[in-house]
């Protein structure tokens, strides 16, 4: 099975980011047109195409495992509960809209997080989490840990124009991080397992093991 440890979303926080997705798509009926009537079908169908992750599923990614032995949970969970004991909860701040490679003709479209709003005890988590992983007998990727939530994907470069045209014309009152000390606040207190089954409707994710912080 596929499988991957998580921080997972506060269904409110989930909620507004659907909500941001529904802005950079066009979905927002204007002022004094109904949702799904002619005049704003028509302003989303001038809207950009891409293939849009599904808020539900959205998550901050600490370690992917890719296929592994269903055995292997009893040796990661050990590892979570131990990387979890003395590191208490934490708050994170959702900050600016990225592009990749750049927001001028993106592929992907993300969020980061707020370098001064807790992001230094996501990495001394993340750290804590590899140490543990590896003391357990688990080959940890080593690469730069880069905290991120994706939104997009875009396949075609004149899509990426039009979804650059997309958010020039979007309010930055209406992005986190638009407007000085504004973002999406959150707290941190749990880190999930997850098995990952593609289905047709996109990818399912379940949760096998939560680990809880505490100090």
């Amino acid at each position: 099975m596929r499988a991957f440890i998580a921080i997972p979303l506060p269904g409110p926080i989930k909620k507004r980011l659907c909500e941001l997705q529904a802005t950079l798509q066009g979905n927002k009926a204007e002022d004094g047109k109904q949702a799904g009537s002619k005049e704003d079908k028509k302003k989303r169908e001038s809207a950009f195409k891409a293939s849009w992750v599904n808020a539900e599923t959205l998550h901050l990614t600490l370690n992917f495992f890719g296929e592994i032995e269903p055995s292997l949970v009893d040796v990661i969970t050990p590892a979570m509960q131990e990387a979890a004991a003395g590191c208490g909860p934490f708050n994170l701040t959702i900050g600016g809209l990225r592009g990749f490679p750049n927001l001028k003709v993106p592929r992907t479209l993300w969020l980061a997080l707020k370098e001064e709003h807790g992001l230094e005890r996501l990495r001394e988590l993340k750290s804590r989490l590899d140490t543990a992983l590896k003391r357990a007998g688990l080959d940890i990727e080593e690469r730069a840990f880069k905290p991120h939530l994706t939104l997009c994907r875009i396949k075609h470069r004149d899509e990426g124009r039009r979804a650059a045209a997309q958010i020039a014309g979007i309010p930055k009152s209406e992005l986190p991080g638009g407007t000085e000390k504004k973002g999406i606040d959150f707290i941190v207190d749990t880190f999930v397992l997850f098995s990952s089954a593609l289905e047709p409707g996109g990818a399912v994710h379940t949760p096998l093991f939560t680990a809880t912080l505490n100090e």
